[in-house]
């Protein structure tokens, strides 16, 4: 089969494979307090995002899903076409963003430009728009401690999870992996964990040089993701109760009325 017959054939089952897979129009980016959620109306291929600041992501993208950061721009690539979970949650993140554009690239190809929504700047404009005369919550915010930890630029984990091999790697493994771009390593099972093993190589090479440095830095993220799991839940514990605190005082009791008792003299 020559190489013109080989595209034909890609292309044709490509669109079989696509045929049922909903064509995206139109979506909103929104921009919470730590995360970034999306809102599409169908599936995309490819969503790239624009932005200022300095940000740490933990990545919280389903199977089949890679996310890259460089140079202010965050893309993301659905490898499989799997819609999203987790409410459209696409990341958490640490740090200061300002959004500046985002799109998608359709599964047909198309470049669809996003809505941005940013509901820290609603929610600014709301707080403006406030009267501030209760001076519990005034107290309250006065003596807030300011989280000063400075902010790490990067992701926690870049791996694209949940993938599966019909055809045999080079190796002649078939099954569920999971790929780390940044070490260029295949990991058996569809996520990392102390039970995965290197995999699309020959055993022998995994031993050598810069490849056996990659080896350790892998096998180091599944103790390391463990941590940080846990230290992002503890944060996320603790702006909720902030939270709570806040809309708590920001709630002013009502004046009691005391009625005159007595007749005049």
């Amino acid at each position: 089969m020559n190489l013109k017959k080989i595209r034909a054939l890609s292309k044709l089952i490509s669109f079989m494979y696509t045929a049922n897979i909903p064509e995206a129009t139109k979506g909103t980016l929104k921009i919470g307090t730590n995360d970034l959620q999306v809102d599409i109306n169908g599936t995309f291929r490819r969503l790239s995002i624009f932005f200022n600041g300095s940000i740490y992501i933990h990545n919280n993208l389903p199977d089949g899903y890679g996310i890259r950061m460089k140079d202010n721009t965050i893309s993301i690539t659905n490898f499989l076409l799997k819609n999203l979970k987790n409410n459209k949650v696409l990341l958490n993140y640490n740090g200061n963003l300002e959004v500046l554009k985002a799109h998608i690239i359709t599964v047909g190809g198309k470049k669809i430009n996003l809505k941005i929504d940013d509901l820290n700047v609603r929610e600014s404009v709301n707080n403006s728009k406030t009267n501030f005369e209760d001076s519990s919550l005034l107290f309250l915010e006065e003596y807030e401690q300011v989280d000063s930890t400075p902010i790490r630029i990067g992701i926690n984990d870049d791996s694209i999870k949940g993938l599966f091999a019909h055809k045999p790697l080079p190796d002649g493994y078939t099954g569920n992996y999971n790929y780390h771009p940044k070490e260029k390593i295949y990991m058996t099972g569809k996520t990392l964990t102390s039970q995965s093993q290197p995999v699309g190589k020959l055993a022998s090479s995994f031993k050598l040089g810069k490849t056996k440095v990659n080896l350790e830095n892998v096998y180091k993220k599944n103790l390391t993701l463990s941590l940080q799991t846990q230290q992002q839940r503890t944060k996320t514990q603790t702006e909720m109760q902030k939270q709570v605190r806040k809309e708590k005082a920001s709630v002013k009791e009502p004046k009691r009325r005391t009625k005159k008792t007595g007749g005049s003299y």
